[in-house]
């Protein structure tokens, strides 16, 4: 059988034959075209298998060592850590109350002491009555004008007594003191509800006697 070429074949073939004459082929790699080989590495023999294995045994064991190992350094740094977050919170909320305390001395001033109490109590109590006001030797009482009222008969009488007891004893017991107060307390009272049938004056000359004599109970006959 007889083959015909075209012309068209019959050029391309001549063409292809002058670029292969032209330029020679590509020298092959130097390295493979893949990263890893196609195939891994398997044991040999028996034994050789059983080695590796045991060496991977090894080799997984120390690594998990090292790895609790870390972890167990990361655990001790993050407590401590925890730790040292604690105590510094402490001390920052001590001092914090310190200065506070500091603050507020300051702003309040100087504390009085003992003595300055009290001085100030003396200067704060009423004055003590005169002699002629109330003998210290009979226990008699010079009533003010206002004070020598019916009225406050039965409270008078009740002073009037325990004074005279005061004289002779030289002072007052608790009781005493009660039974005074409260007997004081009542003219007072008394004389408050009519405080505007007297004058300014007359009222407060009686209530500065009052508080007088209610302060006269708690001291020594003098």
């Amino acid at each position: 059988m007889r083959i015909t070429w075209s012309p068209v074949v019959l050029l391309s073939l001549v063409l292809l034959s002058v670029a292969a004459a032209q330029y020679p082929p590509l020298p092959p790699p130097s390295r493979p075209l893949w990263p890893y080989p196609p195939f891994s590495y398997h044991a040999s023999t028996y034994e050789e298998g059983v080695q590796r294995g045991f060496a991977d045994i090894i080799r997984s064991a120390g690594a998990a060592n090292l790895m609790n190992s870390k972890a167990a350094k990361n655990y001790e740094d993050a407590r401590r850590k925890c730790i040292d977050n604690r105590v510094y919170g402490a001390e920052k909320y001590f001092q914090m109350r310190q200065m506070n305390r500091a603050a507020r001395a300051e702003e309040r001033g100087r504390q009085p002491t003992t003595e300055d109490l009290i001085r100030y109590a003396s200067q704060r109590a009423p004055d003590r009555l005169s002699p002629s006001a109330l003998d210290p030797l009979t226990g008699a009482v010079n009533w003010p004008a206002l004070l020598r009222d019916t009225a406050y008969e039965p409270d008078r009488q009740k002073l009037e007594q325990l004074y005279a007891a005061r004289s002779t004893t030289g002072f007052l017991t608790a009781e005493q003191v009660a039974v005074a107060s409260a007997a004081i307390d009542r003219i007072s009272a008394q004389l408050k509800r009519r405080i505007n049938d007297f004058s300014p004056q007359l009222y407060a000359e009686s209530k500065d006697f009052l508080k007088s004599l209610a302060y006269e109970a708690t001291q020594p006959s003098e």
